[in-house]
């Protein structure tokens, strides 16, 4: 198997750069809307968050996870670094949009080394992208959902282009960060959702981060990912009002600490920006039933800025005819015993906070 530096939070990394850092804790979070990190810290035994930050950026600057003018990015970067001392720092950063593709799939039960050289070779019929372009890696699941004998096994196989990874661990290199984990943002996500006890009560459900330009939509089944998606709303058919619900959205919701909740009606162009959701969300699903006919989602959780939005959650609810709730920004977890501090994070802190969790957790 190729070797990779793409790691889910599904398991240990096999493969981290050689000047990886045991002590890493920060999880760097680099989106269309904003640039965001989260310094956890751990003291005796518990975790806690030491410091964390949020800037918005230009919208021309990354654009459905590629970036699109390096230089006023690493202009950026460098003030933000510079202003929370970040300089020389080991960071965990995230991938997202077209170039990440994230597939669980059935393959026959064997040996880890078997494992490997298998999925070096049948991943051609799985990926969309020329292998040789990409950074593999993949993680047996606990459970077998798609084998259809006890010898079948279920693995998440997850690939990135190359080009789009090297581009961003270029940018923090160039700013004086020192990158030493790569995961894709929506399993970080789903990481990220893990502190929350009300998700574990729940064994079949989707979940979904509404960020500025794009989400992250998952189908999770006995606590692991059936079928994860990243939808890019410039890439969906969003009237120009709509795309402009998206922008005053982000003004406010990038702050540190500050909600995003509007309490008048939806307008217009915001029930039509509800109904772009609500076909992706159902997209998602109908996706999964193609991989298990019998599936049935008992509830639906919601996270991100847009979450925080009046009238999404009920006309969610309507539509879906299952519970739909919001999830908190911070919910401690005893099991994993992280401790978030009093302060309360940004809405855009979750994909950051997944990131420095990965990092600590494997």
């Amino acid at each position: 198997m190729p070797t990779s530096w793409l790691a889910s939070f599904f398991q240990h990394p096999r493969t981290i750069w050689p000047w990886s850092q045991p002590t890493l804790t920060i999880g760097f979070d680099l989106d269309s809307q904003a640039m965001t990190f989260v310094d956890l810290r751990e003291k005796q035994g518990r975790q806690y968050v030491n410091q964390w930050g949020c800037e918005k950026l230009d919208t021309n600057m990354v654009q459905d996870g590629r970036i699109h003018n390096k230089a006023a990015l690493v202009s950026a970067l460098t003030l933000f670094v510079e202003k929370y001392h970040l300089s020389g720092a080991s960071v965990a950063m995230g991938v997202n949009g077209a170039s990440v593709m994230v597939k669980r799939i059935s393959v026959p039960r064997c040996h880890q080394h078997d494992l490997d050289d298998y999925v070096m070779w049948e991943t051609s019929q799985y990926i969309p992208y020329d292998p040789e372009e990409v950074y593999l890696d993949f993680s047996p699941c606990s459970s077998s959902l798609l084998g259809e004998t006890i010898e079948d096994l279920d693995i998440l196989l997850i690939a990135a282009k190359r080009e789009a990874v090297d581009e961003r661990r270029d940018v923090l290199e160039a700013v004086g960060l020192h990158p030493v984990i790569c995961d894709v943002e929506a399993l970080a996500f789903l990481n990220w959702t893990s502190m929350h006890e009300v998700v574990q009560h729940h064994s079949t459900y989707l979940i979904a981060n509404l960020r500025e330009s794009m989400m992250n939509v998952a189908v999770m089944v006995q606590g692991e990912p059936l079928l994860v998606r990243d939808v890019n709303f410039y890439s969906v058919s969003i009237h120009n009002e709509a795309r402009t619900v998206l922008n005053s959205l982000a003004q406010g919701a990038w702050r540190n600490g500050e909600q995003a909740t509007i309490d008048h009606d939806p307008s217009p162009s915001e029930k039509m920006l509800w109904l772009e959701i609500l076909s992706e969300l159902k997209r998602t699903i109908e996706g999964a039933k193609e991989m298990l006919p019998d599936l049935e989602v008992e509830k639906v959780f919601l996270a991100g800025p847009l979450a925080e939005r009046c009238g999404l959650q009920e006309e969610l609810r309507q539509s879906f005819s299952i519970p739909v709730c919001r999830l908190g920004l911070t919910s401690p977890v005893k099991s994993h015993e992280v401790k978030i501090g009093s302060q309360p994070l940004s809405p855009l802190t979750h994909i950051a906070e997944g990131l420095a969790l990965r990092a600590f957790h494997g």
